[in-house]
């Protein structure tokens, strides 16, 4: 399973909150099936990966083989007002593609 989290290259506070919890939530399960990576859509690696999964801005996601779920609209909406929430939005999800 992929955790994605495409961004530009000028980054504001909370693009750069929703990638430090996304990136705590991943590690802090300890699962080798869960990966996390934050990607740059303005470089040639995140622009490809961005391009075959549709991605054309800022974007949270979780792919696991051909199923995905985006978490952009949540990140924004709680990465400055309400961390604990995101965490467990963010842990919610990837647990329900671990099952």
């Amino acid at each position: 399973m992929e955790v994605y989290y495409f961004h530009f290259t000028r980054r504001c506070l909370i693009c750069r909150t929703i990638e430090k919890i996304t990136r705590e939530v991943a590690s802090e399960l300890r699962d080798e099936r869960v990966h996390f990576e934050a990607l740059n859509i303005e470089k040639k690696e995140g622009r490809e990966i961005a391009g075959k999964l549709g991605v054309n801005g800022q974007s949270l996601l979780i792919v696991s083989g051909d199923m995905s779920v985006g978490l952009t609209r949540k990140g924004f909406l709680y990465a400055l007002t309400d961390q604990e929430r995101l965490k467990s939005i963010i842990l919610e999800k990837i647990q329900s593609f671990l099952l």
